[in-house]
């Protein structure tokens, strides 16, 4: 059996499931009323649905004949606890930010202060 994690890692990784879940982060929706990024046929919905309620990312409550779909924010806290943790325990570095190189650059010393030559002399070493 997969942990509580895994099912929520799992169920974000997939875009129409986050895109779900954006819809009802505000207030809960009747499930007519979910509208998918891209066209998808009714049962694909339900799966959808189906993964993110294993996850325990969403409840559904019948609310006369509608079923009312709700997140539960407590997985998506224990997840990003999870990512924080992790990412403060780790040597990786920020992708938004420049490389730091630990490494002095190497320079050829055929080309050392080629920068200081004048058109003339470049020429003549062609």
């Amino acid at each position: 059996m997969k942990s509580s994690l895994s099912l929520v890692l799992q169920a974000l990784a997939d875009e129409t499931r986050r895109a779900l879940l954006s819809q009802v982060a505000e207030e809960a929706k009747p499930v007519g009323e979910l509208s998918p990024p891209e066209t998808i046929s009714a049962p694909a919905i339900s799966r959808h649905l189906r993964v993110l309620e294993r996850a325990a990312l969403i409840s559904r409550k019948r609310r006369g004949r509608q079923l009312l779909i709700r997140l539960n924010p407590a997985p998506l806290a224990d997840a990003r606890a999870f990512l924080e943790t992790l990412g403060r325990n780790s040597h990786v570095e920020d992708p938004t930010q420049p490389a730091a190189s630990s490494a002095p650059e190497e320079t050829d010393e055929r080309f050392e202060g080629i920068e200081d030559l004048d058109d003339d002399e470049m020429a003549s070493l062609l």
